[in-house]
């Protein structure tokens, strides 16, 4: 019966009937672009800024900067706020069809909805699994600093996103960050086969992901992948809740003035 009631259409991201959805803030009660483009224009030039930041302070891990998650990460946050920044500017330039969704408003959506849920897992998984306070020793400020803007704020980035604009979110796009996040945990194993090292000479990128233990690292990437699914609902969840928060705070009469005039 559920199948019955799914239109296929919406496993992609080119199936949706409000164009304005993809370049109109959530919380502004007028048609124009030009809010969520400036929020666009900050979160953008925030993440390239960590993204700048993380590459200068690479250090020891030189070319091997690109098999860490959390730097696929950086890049998809940034590639995805650069998408919605174009977005938000095509519409400034020239308004689309309520009913149409552009081949950019597509990539957009399709990047929002991967970066989203990776952004959230990467945060999760190295505050739980990889940072220790009584080991971890930051040399400066700078690094402390570095540490949080990459598995922190990479987070409040998407997080605003998602709460600024009208984005939607589905459950039944889960299928897109879970098939990257199935593609790093591939990476990893085959870097590993080819006797690849990480920053520090040893034969793995992150300790847990340890395919000299196959069971175990496949025990942690199975695991992985079914908290990446519960975030990605989480964020279905945000999603529809500022909707809905949206919906009541510009419902006609909600402001302090009407409130003031009406009669008892």
């Amino acid at each position: 019966m559920f199948l019955r009631k799914i239109r296929w259409s919406d496993l992609w991201v080119s199936s949706h009937d409000k164009s304005s959805d993809f370049y109109l803030c959530a919380w502004q009660r007028g048609s124009s672009p030009w809010p969520l483009a400036c929020v666009r224009a900050a979160l953008a030039a925030a993440g390239a800024a960590v993204l700048a930041w993380s590459l200068a302070g690479g250090g020891g891990a030189g070319p091997r900067w690109l098999i860490y998650l959390t730097n696929w990460g950086l890049l998809l946050v940034e590639a995805a706020a650069l998408a919605g920044l174009l977005v938000s500017c095509r519409a400034l330039c020239r308004r689309p069809p309520e009913e149409s969704t552009t081949a950019w408003m597509a990539l957009y959506w399709l990047l929002f909805n991967v970066a989203q849920t990776v952004a959230l897992a990467i945060t999760v998984l190295y505050w739980l699994l990889l940072y220790d306070p009584e080991t971890t020793v930051y040399p400066t400020a700078e690094a402390l600093g570095r540490d949080v803007a990459t598995h922190a704020l990479n987070s409040v980035l998407t997080l605003a996103e998602l709460l600024a604009a009208r984005t939607p979110a589905r459950v039944l796009h889960a299928w897109q960050p879970l098939l990257l996040a199935t593609g790093y945990v591939a990476f990893s194993a085959v870097y590993y086969a080819a006797g690849g090292t990480n920053m520090f000479g040893e034969s793995f990128i992150y300790p847990m992901l340890d395919w000299s233990a196959p069971a175990a690292a496949g025990g942690v990437a199975g695991a992985a992948l079914a908290g990446a699914l519960v975030l990605h609902l989480l964020v279905c969840a945000l999603a529809r809740a500022r909707s809905a928060a949206a919906a009541v705070l510009l419902r006609p009469g909600t402001s302090g003035r009407d409130r003031g005039t009406r009669l008892p």
